[in-house]
């Protein structure tokens, strides 16, 4: 399985359902999707999360400090607590109205992000109050 590359991007697998991580206390036992594709996801700068994903579950990005922009594509429905917890460079969000679940905190301690676009559910109307700046 190909890792991460020179300029820092990493491509989940196809046929990854969710998204699975560690919180950073250890104590949640369990699987470790970053783990299982052997990636150091601190060095992640950059990701593409393929169609075939549903769920992004809890701490699943926690660690992912050099995470600089993620879009989330129209197949994930939920988002989970604390999903990306601790993203301290993550500047930009994007989400499809797909996700109709997004549990406490999963987007806590991300202080660089400026942009968080909700896409409309109709992909050919305008994007009128769907992108919150930060002030």
């Amino acid at each position: 399985m190909a890792g991460v590359d020179a300029n820092g991007h990493f491509n989940i697998p196809e046929g990854t359902t969710t998204i699975v991580g560690r919180n950073p206390w250890g104590d949640g036992g369990g699987a470790d999707s970053w783990a299982e594709w052997g990636v150091d996801k601190t060095t992640v700068r950059s990701v593409t999360i393929p169609a075939s994903v549903t769920s992004i579950r809890g701490h699943a990005f926690v660690g992912c400090g050099s995470l600089a922009a993620v879009s989330i594509p129209t197949s994930v429905t939920s988002i989970g607590e604390c999903a990306f917890q601790g993203c301290s460079s993550l500047a930009a969000v994007s989400i499809s109205t797909s996700v109709t679940s997004i549990e406490p905190d999963a987007f806590e301690e991300f202080s660089a992000c400026t942009t968080f676009f909700v896409h409309p559910s109709d992909a050919r109307a305008a994007p009128p109050a769907n992108v919150y700046k930060k002030p």
